[in-house]
């Protein structure tokens, strides 16, 4: 997955387990805050990446579009935690937050990647 697609999937992951809106997320990784508001209203994904300029938005679990992107994501709520799907990269992922800490695991690359909201 493409490093500025997990920040996002990041967010928005945090915004359906914490069932809070987010209005930025700080990469570990890369060392920064990147301002994506996510949030999750009704089952639906309402997102938006001020740093590509794109809307992220649709139903839950699978009609989840990245406009920036060109493609869809998928996000399955399992216990406490997301179990997700890449379509652009064809890249799994998993999704866990405790409170604002926020871990993405992305098996495409095979890496743990953190966050915090």
């Amino acid at each position: 997955m493409k490093p500025e697609t997990r920040t996002v999937v990041a967010a928005i992951g945090a915004a359906i387990l914490n069932q809070q809106k987010v209005t930025s997320i700080y990469s570990h990784s890369e060392r920064g805050y990147v301002s994506i508001d996510a949030e999750l209203i009704d089952n639906r994904v309402k997102a938006y990446d001020h740093s590509r300029g794109c809307f992220i938005e649709g139903d839950l679990p699978s009609s989840v579009y990245h406009y920036g992107d060109g493609s869809y994501l998928e996000f399955k709520l399992i216990d406490q935690k997301i179990d997700g799907y890449d379509y652009e990269t064809g890249s799994f992922f998993e999704i866990k937050v405790q409170g604002k800490n926020v871990e993405v695991y992305d098996f495409g690359d095979g890496g743990y990647h953190s966050y915090s909201v």
